[in-house]
């Protein structure tokens, strides 16, 4: 009970903040345990996960949805390490703030560092961070945010986040005195040109106090999906429940996040494995710490069936394979309806 009273609680306050995922019911979190179980599934260690089904609904009116997760875990937060899957949070959030700049991907950033300055184009950057899954590349993402931007800014109710913050860099260029870790806190000067077009970013030193075990950085499977919903819905989605992204940069995060990788693959073979060529996949996974875990997007090409699925499981990267698989033949097979 009091896991049904959790997901209500979440829901309730995205559905009134923001209206996101506002036609999901409560999410159910029973049925997709009894059905793996009922296949002798055993589950990894702390195994989570997320599906949720989007229905088309009526002609004109936005997609619609159900949830089912692993025992309540889709709102679990601080107890697992979301490692490089955070790095389509930056990635969005980045585009966002170049788009209302009045730039495309096309633009050309330049990082105005202390020892020397870099160049680099937006696009690359957001292929570098979204496919290689580059750490340098995601620290860049999130300095073209800021870092109070990105904490008080972006993860806020009417973007679908109540949970999310991101306080631990990756690529180590500036580490906190206190822990040791890479910090986001310190983004230098930028200027940004495309064309005629020029834009400067000031540099920004991060001061807000935002809450996440050892400076790290903390979400939930429902916000991954969440992320991905706006993503790859956009079109379809009310204004209020858009990411504000422009059509090139939809297409940039639909290539990247559709793009061959050379590892991090275990879920979507999975998935694939399940569905056959039958099926187009979108994913951002990451692993760290031993944690693996990966949020995907799942057409079905024939019958234009969709999901997200979003899981997170230890030790190891093929802590989710036989998960993946497992989960992919419940959703062709259509059992979890």
């Amino acid at each position: 009970m009091r896991r049904i009273t959790r997901h209500l609680v979440l829901l309730a306050c995205l559905v009134h903040a923001s209206g996101a995922l506002a036609q999901v019911r409560p999410i159910e979190g029973e049925t997709l345990p009894r059905l793996l179980q009922s296949q002798g599934f055993s589950p990894p260690e702390r195994f989570k996960a997320l599906v949720i089904m989007i229905d088309r609904g009526r002609p004109g009116a936005p997609p619609t949805y159900r949830a089912f997760d692993w025992h309540g875990t889709a709102d679990d937060r601080a107890d697992w390490w979301p490692a490089s899957t955070v790095k389509l949070f930056a990635a969005v959030a980045a585009l966002e703030k170049t788009h209302a700049l009045g730039m495309t991907p096309r633009a050309m950033l330049t990082y105005r560092y202390v020892d020397a300055p870099v160049t680099l184009r937006v696009d690359a950057v957001v292929r570098a961070a979204l496919i290689e899954s580059n750490n340098t590349a995601y620290d860049r993402l999130v300095e073209i945010v800021g870092f109070d931007e990105l904490n008080g800014g972006f993860f806020v109710p009417r973007n679908g986040f109540i949970s999310t913050v991101l306080l631990r860099g990756y690529g180590g260029r500036i580490r906190d005195p206190v822990t040791g870790s890479g910090t986001l806190r310190q983004a230098p000067m930028i200027t940004l040109r495309e064309g005629a077009r020029s834009a400067t970013i000031p540099e920004r030193n991060g001061r807000g106090t935002y809450t996440c075990p050892e400076q790290g950085n903390c979400t939930s499977l429902l916000e991954l999906a969440e992320s991905m919903r706006r993503v790859m819905l956009h079109e379809q989605l009310p204004a209020s429940e858009r990411f504000a992204l422009g059509r090139p940069e939809l297409a940039l995060m639909r290539e990247c996040l559709a793009a061959p990788r050379p590892r991090g693959n275990g879920v979507v073979d999975g998935l694939r494995a399940a569905f056959g060529r039958r099926v187009r996949l979108y994913h951002k996974p990451g692993f760290a710490l031993q944690w693996f875990s990966d949020v995907v997007f799942v057409e079905h090409t024939r019958t234009h069936a969709r999901w997200i699925v979003a899981m997170a499981g230890y030790p190891g990267r093929p802590a989710l394979d036989d998960a993946a698989r497992r989960v992919g033949g419940l959703l062709a097979s259509g059992a979890l309806r």
